[in-house]
């Protein structure tokens, strides 16, 4: 059975997910189930999470809304007859296990070494592998645009989850992957989380942001890219937003009772992009 050691330290942020979303099932406020992400176990990495979590309730906070959140724009997607879901940066995501669907084609997207673990992990556990694995760094110049070359299909209805990526890729970067996404797919719902530039010049609102993106750089996955204004690049690059949800937001209305002080106010989105629509 294949170990986490092969992983770079922002792909193996995924494992540390994996093991919240593992401990959530013992939850008695639980706000969704993955039977799978026990799998994943790495008990260096999930002390480390362990060790976090403690320190602050926020960080559990925001990780459960943003996963329940992505959840139900997967179910949202899938009853509106999407056909192929694309996963970039896919890391320990288990959708493609949890939501398969007849006729549905999950692809996940990420370096070699992270889908090797990931399949290698599904095996040893009985669980087979619910997705076509495309492995590449997606973030490079070209490696997009060969995603037809590896069977994914943009002619088809697509939902793309791109999920606790945006923010460790430069302003550049980040640009270049939304501008790509909206060229390649004609009919695409995007579904993607991001953060306010206030993070990345070290001003959040929140004292704890400020501290977890000292924490992150120390360990060696910093945060770089933010957008400022989504509506207005959205529209720049031939997207529209369809939906957006400020953390304290998403708070609100699944952990009503968790009071969080000046940290509610962190500067972390999530929304839904879609190609807007012909004019009647």
């Amino acid at each position: 059975m294949q170990d986490a050691s092969k992983i770079n330290p922002v792909g193996s942020t995924a494992l540390m997910v994996a093991h919240l979303r593992a401990i959530e099932a013992n939850r008695p406020d639980k706000l969704f189930e993955d039977p799978f992400a026990s799998v994943f176990a790495d008990e260096q990495l999930a002390a480390t999470m362990d060790g976090w979590l403690a320190q602050s309730e926020v960080l559990s906070a925001l990780l459960r809304v943003r996963i329940r959140w992505v959840d139900d724009m997967v179910e949202r997607a899938l009853a509106q007859g999407i056909e192929q879901v694309v996963v970039l940066g896919a890391g320990c995501c288990t959708r493609a296990e949890r939501f398969a669907r007849p006729n549905v084609t999950f692809y996940e997207i990420d370096q070699a070494e992270v889908l090797a673990f990931k399949m290698s992990r599904l095996a040893s556990a009985g669980h087979p592998y619910g997705a076509i694995g495309v492995p590449m760094d997606y973030t490079k110049p070209g490696q997009m645009e060969a995603l037809p070359a590896n069977g994914v299909q943009p002619t088809r209805k697509t939902l793309v989850l791109w999920e606790a990526n945006s923010y460790y890729l430069l302003d550049s970067a980040l640009r270049a992957v939304l501008r790509t996404l909206s060229e390649l797919f004609p009919d695409v719902i995007l579904v993607m989380d991001y953060l306010g530039p206030e993070v990345i010049r070290g001003e959040s609102a929140s004292p704890w942001m400020r501290s977890q993106a000292e924490r992150l750089k120390s360990y060696g996955a910093p945060f770089l890219g933010s957008i400022e204004d989504m509506s207005r690049l959205a529209g720049e690059i031939g997207f529209q937003v369809e939906e957006e949800r400020s953390f304290r937001a998403l708070k609100d209305r699944m952990l009503p009772y968790l009071e969080l002080g000046a940290d509610e106010d962190l500067e972390y989105t999530c929304c839904v992009l879609t190609r807007p629509r012909p004019s009647q």
